[in-house]
């Protein structure tokens, strides 16, 4: 039995099936439908803000701080939870050494997943961010083919084709191109992918909850991430920062702490959609989130575009519309035909 494992036997206890146990009797929380939308509404948000004040610290100090926010990120999630469990108000599970192996791949994906994304962020602008990230869609798309036997519509197939062509139109269109800026973003998005698929597979073998997901991910983000930014001189350049400068402004430490409570929310929002809805769901409010988040990146940071970029935009967001709409076309397809089938089958059985 490793120390790690037995340190967590005493600090946590049984699964839960709900992100937080409430006492409270209100009756309109016991409908499904509107847990549903409360759900997709607070993953929604959660993730809107969350790209916003990423961005806004990352390209608001002269110091570059992507991996101290991966850091920040995950040790606060982890206090967070453990004081939730420590006063009785959330129940996490028991690690175990078969679960740590199991799961330790899909945190190399999660923290690959994180740090670029920061990387990118530091130079990309938000819409194209957004247009290019609509690059991972496909290649799960095709994933899913692949491992799993799905097939491609024709719809799908031209939805995939105007995401990889908006991306490609997005980069070499982009005003404020950086070559190292697309290599991280490139690598979030195949990383992004596999992590989809990839975590698919574990969750059906492994019974966690969503609050053991999101604990799990960012207590072992921990290890990798604290050697890291000491050898990356990130922490040191901070220090000198911080000596250098007689007040540290108000807003900034605002933005610190919405970041970390964002980073609390958007993973406890995210299982909880996909357990309440379904992965289409999931699918289709991350193409409309797309929308206001690309409106609203050019108010709020003035992002310098010409024509082609405005198209890219247009093109790439469409084909995330449009596969939302196949792919829950094909989904009510085939809910309607096991509907069906299972009452021929019950005919079938009372003759």
């Amino acid at each position: 039995m490793w120390a790690f494992e037995s340190i967590s036997r005493n600090l946590l206890s049984k699964s839960l099936h709900y992100p937080f146990r409430s006492q409270m009797n209100i009756p309109f929380l016991s409908d499904p439908n509107v847990l549903s939308v409360l759900a997709c509404v607070f993953y929604s948000g959660s993730s809107l803000l969350m790209t916003f004040v990423n961005k806004m610290l990352l390209s608001s100090s002269n110091v570059q701080v992507p991996l101290l926010l991966c850091l920040y990120q995950s040790l606060f999630t982890v206090v967070a939870l453990g004081l939730g469990s420590a006063i009785g108000r959330l129940e996490l599970p028991v690690l175990e050494r078969r679960v740590l192996l199991r799961w330790a791949p899909v945190n190399v994906l999660f923290l690959t997943m994180m740090v670029s994304a920061n990387y990118a962020l530091q130079s990309v602008a938000v819409p194209m961010f957004t247009v290019v990230k609509n690059s991972a869609i496909v290649l799960v798309a095709i994933g899913d083919a692949v491992l799993f036997k799905q097939l491609l519509s024709p719809v799908l197939l031209l939805s995939m084709g105007l995401m990889v062509l908006g991306s490609l139109i997005s980069a070499s269109n982009d005003l404020e191109f950086s070559p190292i800026a697309y290599f991280f973003l490139g690598i979030n998005v195949l990383v992004s992918s596999a992590y989809v698929l990839y975590l698919r597979s574990v969750v059906k073998s492994l019974p966690l909850s969503e609050i053991a997901m999101v604990y799990l991910n960012n207590l072992l983000s921990l290890v990798p991430l604290v050697p890291a930014l000491y050898l990356s001189g990130e922490l040191m350049r901070v220090h000198q920062a911080w000596l250098a400068s007689d007040v540290v402004p108000a807003r900034l430490i605002w933005l610190w702490l919405a970041s970390g409570v964002l980073s609390l929310v958007i993973a406890l929002a995210t299982f909880w959609t996909v357990r309440l809805t379904s992965p289409t769901t999931f699918s289709f409010m991350g193409a409309l989130n797309k929308i206001p988040l690309t409106i609203l990146s050019f108010l709020v940071f003035r992002t310098p575009i010409n024509g082609a970029g405005l198209a890219s935009i247009v093109v790439g967001l469409s084909g995330g519309m449009l596969y939302s709409y196949e792919k829950n076309r094909i989904f009510k397809a085939a809910a309607a035909s096991t509907l069906e089938m299972g009452s021929n089958g019950k005919k079938a059985t009372t003759v």
